[in-house]
């Protein structure tokens, strides 16, 4: 009697896995174009809204990747592949050869948003008050010939892959620094006040 009702049960979820199998493979194209959109939408998300430029910096290469838009060109590649690999089978060439020139724009972009992780802002200067706090000077160039610039910064989690900061304007120790000399540590100052707040030189890097 035990038996028959093991048996019974075991016909039970070989039925249900059976209708589950029917139902992925009907619908299969409609569950994958709805994966890849999600992905698609999830990796804009990434590049755009993610991370809060106004207040937040990625340090880390993942997340400097995913700042830089990486996960979106990498989508956008796989899907062109998938559809150059389609229209390829069915013989539509003109399409396809559409498809390949775009594939090739999205591939170059890829590849130059993966080729330099490095955070956009270089940490030269840092130092710390009593209360743990840091303040960072950092190197940066902007525009096709590099032109080089400066900024001072506050954070509390100076270590994190996403590091939160307070820009500080205006401050007197921008206008003497000559980061981009050779010889540019000699202007770097032992001691920063910031807001009647005395913060201590802990570490120079060398960029």
């Amino acid at each position: 009697m035990r038996f028959d009702k093991g048996n019974s049960l075991c016909s039970r979820w070989l039925a249900v896995i059976e209708t589950m199998k029917n139902i992925l493979l009907r619908h299969s194209t409609r569950i994958i174009t709805g994966a890849i959109l999600l992905i698609l939408i999830t990796s804009i998300y990434f590049s755009v809204g993610f991370i809060d430029s106004d207040n937040q910096e990625p340090r880390d290469p993942f997340y400097v990747a995913l700042d830089q838009g990486a996960l979106f060109w990498s989508t956008l590649t796989f899907i062109l592949t998938l559809l150059i690999l389609a229209f390829f089978k069915i013989e539509k060439y003109l399409i396809c050869f559409l498809f390949v020139f775009g594939w090739i724009i999205s591939a170059l972009i890829l590849y130059v948003s993966l080729s330099d992780l490095e955070p956009f802002y270089t940490d030269i200067a840092i130092y710390q008050n009593k209360k743990q706090e840091n303040v960072i000077i950092q190197y940066f160039e902007t525009g096709i010939t590099g032109n080089p610039g400066n900024r001072l910064i506050k954070t509390n989690n100076i270590n994190a892959g996403i590091r939160n900061y307070e820009e500080i304007y205006d401050a007197p120790v921008l206008d003497t620094l000559f980061l981009y000399e050779f010889d540019d540590h000699k202007t770097i100052p032992k001691v920063l006040i910031i807001k009647n707040d005395t913060f201590h030189l802990q570490k120079i890097h060398n960029r």
